[in-house]
């Protein structure tokens, strides 16, 4: 490997990076002392994060989504990736207390205010990016854009929007990023869910978020979720107490699923 610097100037020891994973399209991920190092692949189709875009991302205060702390420099003073902090760990979310789980949303629902202040998109979040440790991290929401609305939406005049119009529609788009990974966190995955049980509950959360004009789902999972058990128990109360099924409906859901299954299929390839 090529000679490399952190932001500081400071030349990194690459015989101590220990190889973590290459199964993204846009990185390849190391593991360097308390330090993760992401190096650029040279056949992303796609642009990189630049130097500029780094020192901003790194300059704001997040505690749960991560963002980069620096740049990573070769001998031409270019970027060619950047370093993140590592987060070790991993906890069974099912069998810890709600209200533990609604702590952590709490904080990440801050790191979204701080990001929509600054105008930063998030868009690759899923499961595969998500450490539960006892605090719940965002490890690498990857694919950052910084104030580029006219890449998220249909509006051809988004860029050319008001500072509180664009944050307006930034807090639309990334609420709903993260409120499908808590719905995937809680309902993914889960053999005391099935598949119907699945759609119901989302349709069911859709309808009262709807309804009390909820924009973030913790919002409505406190309505609904009793924070002195733990997260499977609740959610089984839950099932028992709101999640009613006809056949009609089962099946109308069931084909839902199979189109949201073939969606997430697709979208993992594409990543």
């Amino acid at each position: 490997m090529q000679n490399i610097y952190d932001d500081n100037g400071k030349s990194l020891n690459t015989d101590m990076f220990e190889f973590l994973s290459c199964r993204g399209s846009e990185v390849i991920v190391y593991k360097y002392y308390d330090l993760v190092i992401k190096i650029y692949k040279k056949n992303y189709p796609f642009s990189h994060l630049n130097l500029n875009n780094i020192n901003i991302l790194k300059e704001i205060p997040t505690k749960r989504i991560l963002l980069p702390t620096g740049a990573i420099i070769n001998d031409k003073g270019e970027a060619i990736g950047y370093k993140m902090p590592y987060i070790a760990g991993e906890k069974n979310l099912d069998f810890e207390p709600v209200s533990s789980f609604f702590k952590e949303l709490e904080i990440i629902k801050q790191d979204l205010d701080l990001l929509n202040n600054n105008l930063v998109i998030l868009r690759d979040i899923n499961l595969n990016n998500t450490i539960y440790n006892g605090n719940l991290y965002l490890i690498d929401p990857g694919n950052y854009l910084i104030n580029e609305l006219g890449k998220i939406t249909d509006n051809i005049n988004a860029n050319n929007l008001s500072i509180e119009e664009k944050k307006k529609l930034l807090k639309e788009w990334n609420y709903n990023k993260i409120n499908t990974l808590i719905n995937s966190l809680l309902l993914i995955d889960k053999n005391y869910i099935d598949s119907t049980q699945y759609l119901l509950i989302i349709q069911f959360l859709v309808k009262m978020k709807t309804k009390n004009n909820i924009e973030y789902n913790l919002d409505c999972l406190k309505i609904f979720l009793n924070e002195k058990l733990n997260i499977k128990d609740a959610i089984e109360e839950f099932i028992e107490k709101y999640i009613k099924e006809n056949s009609k409906e089962k099946n109308y859901l069931r084909k839902i699923l199979k189109r949201e299954k073939e969606r997430i299929n697709y979208e993992y390839r594409r990543n």
